[in-house]
């Protein structure tokens, strides 16, 4: 199971550009790991969060892009942690 970002797919904003880079690398590795093990019955996933409040985000980001980033979320809050906890929880008991 591996952690990627939705900014290895958006190219992250300003100043983010080698954790986007990282992260895209995680997401490539990930799908090339699944069409090579996949015919050995070994089974790989990822999840992408979007932006999760931590202290990455604290030093990083100002209150102000984060306040956007909120507001354009569905549930008007930015992830957390344990949001991430129950998917990744679920792919590895079907794994």
């Amino acid at each position: 199971m591996n952690v990627s970002t939705i900014s290895a797919r958006t190219g992250g904003s300003a100043g983010s550009s080698v954790y986007a880079a990282s992260k895209a690398f995680v997401s490539g590795i990930t799908r090339s790991l699944v069409s090579e093990l996949s015919p050995h019955n070994v089974r790989i996933n990822a999840i992408s969060p979007g932006t999760i409040a931590t202290k990455f985000h604290e030093q990083y980001s100002s209150p102000e892009k984060l306040e956007n980033t909120r507001l354009k979320i569905p549930m008007k809050r930015l992830g957390t942690a344990a949001d991430c906890v129950g998917p990744i929880i679920f792919y590895l008991q079907i794994i």
